[in-house]
């Protein structure tokens, strides 16, 4: 009889027999700290997941390598049903995702806690019910709803924790958190955090417990202000170059937020998901392995357990962790509508919605307002549907940018209205005085609105729009919003006075005609732009002026992206533990092995988008990938980090990179299939130099064959991919790559006007590159200065120490580069 293992191809090699049980069958930390509650959760994974010997892993390090990086063939349908059978997952997962898959657990053959997780808890369904693609402020607003609504626990995983309005949104989401919890006289709420900000104690002591006078210092709240909540928080880096670098919060082991930014304010473009089901409960694991440190006190949730299988999960306005969104509002005010009607159909007949259920929510606004949206508008201006493909891998099916979060005009019209009310009102957080801004944001104020309807707070879109159903709150809990304040725009925001869609501003370079109603649209047309760049400078040193015209392109943006309903669709967690050695040579970790085997399994189109892309394994494969004929596209941002990344041994900048991808696929004729962009903010119709920190791009986002979704906190350079601690997360759903695709399109004008030239070179129209504008842009901007009045010499000594004041607040503690 022959041996089975004879048949078996170079692909069929994969994981071990032990390491598919571990995920099939093995223990899961949370269970043993269950059961072992004096144990700490360093010493419980330890013991429960045992590294092989010496001598095994020092052979397994170069097989793996080797697999790694050449591939192993095609695997065939029943090796792929075996990966399928590792995972715990409702419905089979794609091919494509389970090559990846495969790729990933082979990491843990020579350590089965390369992926921070319970091997058993690497591949679980999951739900996406919110994507956030906008600057911090819209992305901490949404982690400070989310605090607020804890009933037992808050885990929060940052790398940089900095003194900013970010920070002051967590602060005050605990204080206010404590005091519901003593208003509904509840037990203590645990909140325990992890960060990096190194320390000589991390010497001997990764895991350094932070003392209340190290976080107050960096204004977390006083222990003594949240009489409520239970503060312990871990400082932790691995010396020399291990860096914590990821970034997620677990909010009652019911919902994980993953995203890419830090708690700082920076004026970065940034990205994050709110996932959940039974993915969540990987996530807490991996905050368990990470913080390490025995619980003092013990997590609730793990003495009560995961919470049970739910049958449906909840969407836009039926999700209470969603309710303070605008669209899931505007919704939830148009059912109301159908209700009120429905009771008045026996006295009278029914009035037929011409839009239906898009055209209610505009009644419901109208009847709030007292007014009607204009009249739709001639397409803006966006990318081709075949641009769209090209990118993304999309179909002719891809819905357009305006449709993505309505599906019809009349919604988005009906949005725009309830978000322009919405803006009267607050001034930016970087004015306000301290008895203004009362640390940055206000909480459980009264709607005053009525009174005074032109100082309403920009919190006031949360409130429902005018219905029956008004007067209860589902939720039971009040968002997190600004300070009432005089009016003026706010940054970071969800876009409350952008234009409607009817705005007569066509065109890159296009202007409305002089005089009467046009005139008056493009006067409005402006000073929304102004609005949008005001939240786009949102952490900017300087600020950047819109030289967009198309108020059709602008007023796309919006920072929530409310997923349509779905089923859960598999999901895996391909994270990295911290290596704190020097050197290249950690690559035998989940994240490292999914990147490389999503482009060596590509077959049509990978699209990436990150601040820094350097490191020599990831511009390999994406080079290889498109000698094989595959489309790379990347949006990358011009100049981000070039101080550090143009050290030894750090990969290079961005430009020094693509000129020599260009160089090399240009040798053997491939250079059409790569395609590179420069990031390009939405109100910018060019480029802006990471130097001079106006519009950055920070986003971690990879998607493969329109089919899977890699996304999470690791850049595409060398920190990242050898030494950082990372999570990320590989998502298997055609529709939500779509829906990303469209995200990306609607929040950026990176592919409309981004693209380079088969040399790596970015030209304006007039053919001048990005450095030949930004010289001259500096020489200007010197020869204005010397071209200035002179003014007396006390009040400039006095003005320019102001000014140096300032600059040094927004420096890097210990002349550290910002936090990736």
């Amino acid at each position: 009889m022959t041996d089975q293992h004879d048949h078996r191809g170079l692909g069929d090699v994969g994981p071990s027999d032990k390491t598919l049980e571990l995920c099939s069958n093995g223990p899961v930390l949370s269970d043993y700290l269950r059961k072992h509650p004096k144990s700490s959760p360093g010493k419980a994974a330890r013991r429960l997941y045992k590294r092989p010997f010496v001598a095994k892993r020092m052979v397994s390090r170069f097989v793996i390598k080797h697999d790694l990086y050449k591939g192993r063939g095609e695997p065939s349908k029943a090796h792929l049903d075996k990966l399928a059978s590792a995972g715990h997952w409702s419905t089979r997962p794609s091919d494509l995702f389970l090559k990846i898959w495969g790729d990933v657990l082979l990491c843990l053959d020579r350590d089965p806690l390369a992926g921070v997780t319970s091997p058993k808890l690497m591949g679980l369904d999951g739900v996406l019910p919110l994507t956030i693609l906008s600057v911090i402020p819209d992305i901490m607003r949404h982690y400070a709803n989310c605090i607020l609504m804890a009933e037992e626990e808050v885990l929060v995983a940052t790398n940089f924790l900095q003194p900013s309005n970010s920070t002051t949104l967590v602060a005050d989401a605990l204080r206010e958190l404590s005091k519901r919890v003593g208003e509904r006289k509840g037990k203590k709420v645990a909140f325990k955090m992890i960060y990096d900000r190194g320390t000589y104690k991390q010497a001997w002591e990764n895991h350094s417990p932070a003392t209340p006078q190290d976080w107050m210092a960096l204004t977390l709240p006083d222990p003594k202000e949240v009489p409520n909540v239970s503060m312990q928080i871990v400082n932790f880096h691995r010396p020399f170059v291990g860096t914590f670098h990821a970034k997620f919060a677990i909010i009652d082991r019911k919902v994980a937020l993953i995203s890419s930014n830090n708690i700082q304010d920076r004026p970065n473009l940034e990205l994050m998901h709110h996932l959940e089901g039974p993915i969540v409960q990987a996530f807490y694991d991996t905050f368990l392995i990470s913080f390490n440190n025995q619980l003092q006190p013990a997590l609730p949730m793990i003495a009560k357990g995961p919470p049970p299988p739910v049958d449906h999960y909840k969407f836009r306005d039926e999700n209470p962790y969603l309710s303070s969104i605008d669209l899931a509002k505007a919704s939830k005010a148009a059912r109301a509508m159908l209700r009120k009607e429905a009771d008045q159909e026996r006295s009278r007949a029914p009035k037929q919605s011409p839009n239906g259920f898009a055209d209610v929510v505009m009644r419901a606004l109208q009847n709030k307002d007292g007014g009607t949206p204009g009249s739709k508008a001639s397409s803006p201006t966006k990318a081709s549907p075949a641009d769209v493909q090209q990118m993304f891998g999309g179909t002719n099916k891809t819905k357009s940018p305006s449709d993505a979060n309505g599906g019809n005009p009349a919604l988005r019209r009906a949005m725009d209205k309830i978000k322009n009310d919405s803006q009267a009102g607050a001034i930016p957080e970087d004015e306000q005085t301290p008895s203004q801004s009362n640390a940055g944001a206000a909480l459980d104020r009264p709607n005053t609105s009525a009174a005074h309807p032109d100082a309403t707070p920009q919190a006031d879109r949360t409130t429902e729009p005018a219905s029956e159903d008004n007067a209860k709150d589902t939720t039971g809990s009040t968002p997190i919003h600004r300070a009432k304040t005089p009016a003026g725009p706010m940054p970071g925001v969800a876009m409350g006075d952008l234009p409607n869609a009817h705005d007569p501003v066509h065109g890159i370079n296009g202007s409305a005609s002089p005089g009467g109603k046009s005139a008056a649209a493009a006067t409005a047309a402006s000073t929304r732009l102004r609005s949008l760049s005001h939240t786009l400078n949102a952490g900017a040193q300087s600020e950047a002026h819109a030289t967009i015209a198309d108020a059709a392109i602008e007023s796309e943006f919006n920072p929530h992206y409310l997923h349509h309903p779905h089923a859960p669709v598999p999901m895996a967690m391909c994270s990295r533990k911290p290596h704190g050695a020097p050197g290249h040579q950690d690559i035998r970790v989940p994240q490292c092995a999914a990147w490389l085997a999503a482009c060596r399994y590509a077959k049509e189109n990978i699209f990436i988008q990150t601040p820094t892309f350097n490191a020599r394994p990831i511009v390999n494969a994406c080079v290889e990938a498109a000698v094989r004929g595959v489309t790379v596209t990347l949006f990358i941002s011009i100049g981000f980090n070039d101080k550090s990344e143009s050290l030894p041994f750090q990969g290079g900048t961005n430009e020094e990179v693509v000129f020599k991808m260009y160089d090399r696929l240009r040798k053997v004729k491939k250079q059409q299939f790569l395609k590179v962009y420069w990031y390009i903010g939405k109100d910018q119709t060019e480029p802006l130099p990471f130097v001079i920190k106006q519009r950055n791009c920070h986003v971690k986002f990879m998607s493969v064959d329109s089919r899977v979704i890699i996304t999470g906190s690791g850049n595409m350079d060398s920190q990242s991919w050898f030494h950082s601690q990372e999570i990320n997360v590989l998502i298997d759903s055609r529709e939500l790559c779509a829906d990303m695709a469209r995200a990306f399109m609607t929040q950026q004008n990176t592919h409309l006007m981004g693209l380079c030239d088969d040399t790596g070179t970015w030209r304006r129209a007039d053919g001048k590159t990005i450095r030949q504008i930004h010289d001259e842009d500096a020489a200007e901007r010197k020869r204005a200065a010397k071209a200035a009045p002179k003014k007396n010499d006390s009040a400039n000594g006095k003005a320019n120490g102001q000014a140096d004041g300032q600059a040094d607040g927004k420096a890097e503690p210990n002349g550290t580069a910002p936090g990736k």
